[in-house]
This record gives structure tokens, sequence and C-alpha cells, in this order.
């Protein structure tokens, strides 16, 4: 009886940051093969991103606006809220 091997891989998160970090290097003539190997991004996946792009990029903008409201980036927790 044969037994197959299973390679399990964890799977990376990015950041909203790098997707368009990602995306920037794709833009400036950095081939997609190159992108995959560098960053171990599926083929799929980068194409979703660039696809998404302009959704990527708002989301950026409303973080970033979100930062600016909050001074720091913090999270404003009650306990740190002068009344």
């Amino acid at each position: 009886m044969a037994t197959s091997t299973t390679v399990t891989r964890k799977r990376k998160q990015f950041s909203i940051t790098e997707k368009i970090e990602i995306i920037e290097k794709i833009k400036s003539g950095q081939s997609r093969t190159s992108i995959i190997k560098e960053f171990g991004v599926p083929e799929g996946t980068l194409r979703g991103w660039l696809k998404d792009e302009d959704k990527l990029r708002s989301s950026l903008s409303e973080m970033d606006r979100t930062k600016n409201v909050n001074g720091s980036g913090a999270l404003k927790t009650t306990s740190s809220i002068r009344q």
C-alpha cells in the first residue's frame, strides 16, 4: 500500500501596503514570474490583487485618513481618552 506525502505550507498574509508595493514593482517592469518567486505569491492571488488594485488603494487611503484623525494611528481606548 503506497502512502502519499502531503506538503502543507504556511500561508503568508500580506498587508495592503505590501500588496500595493508588489503591484508597483510589476508596473515598474519587474516580471510577474520574478514576483511570484521572490514573495511566494500564487499566480492567481497576484492576478486578483492586480484586478482589485483600485479597491486596495481605496482601503489604504481610508486607513491613512483614519490614522490622521486618531493622531498616531493607535486605537483610542477609554483609558487613553482625557476628560
